[in-house]
């Protein structure tokens, strides 16, 4: 339990996402964010990047950012190539971020309230699990009928 608290306290670096954006914890306090740890070699999250691709471009109420855990620059261009990703994936290649959030397995899904906060959290893929989110974000975040992605 202190290992996870000394983790927690301890703020990632900042990392950029494929537009050479830098992105840090701190800087998405006061935004609804959905934060999606991903990797090419994921079954899983192959089906989850192309919905979470629409929730980011069908609302304003939440950003969207995929955080990828691949080893390589390969995996990681390969990822967002495959799936001409254009919300923000974000090369954890120190992993930092995996250390913080400590994800249990790919894909985890989490939402962060305004102060940062984990408020939703979700591990693997499903339409089920999707709907799940949905839901969630529609009754806390309001992001409206228009980010109902389907599959």
């Amino acid at each position: 339990m202190m290992i996870w608290m000394l983790l927690w306290l301890i703020q990632p670096s900042a990392i950029t996402d494929q537009f050479n954006n830098p992105y840090e914890i701190h800087t998405l306090n006061g935004h609804w964010v959905v934060v999606d740890f991903a990797a090419s070699w994921c079954g899983p999250c192959h089906k989850a990047l192309p919905q979470l691709q629409r929730l980011a471009d069908s609302n304003t109420a939440v950003k969207v950012i995929v955080v990828c855990v691949d080893n390589t620059k390969k995996g990681y261009s390969g990822l967002i190539e495959r799936h001409k990703l254009s919300m923000p994936v974000l090369w954890d290649q120190q992993q930092s971020w995996v250390a913080h959030f400590n994800p249990p397995g790919m894909p985890t899904t989490l939402v962060l309230d305004p102060n940062g906060k984990v408020v939703y959290q979700h591990t693997g893929y499903s339409p089920e699990d999707w709907s799940k989110l949905l839901q969630f974000l529609n009754h806390t975040v309001s992001v409206g009928s228009s980010s109902t992605a389907s599959e």
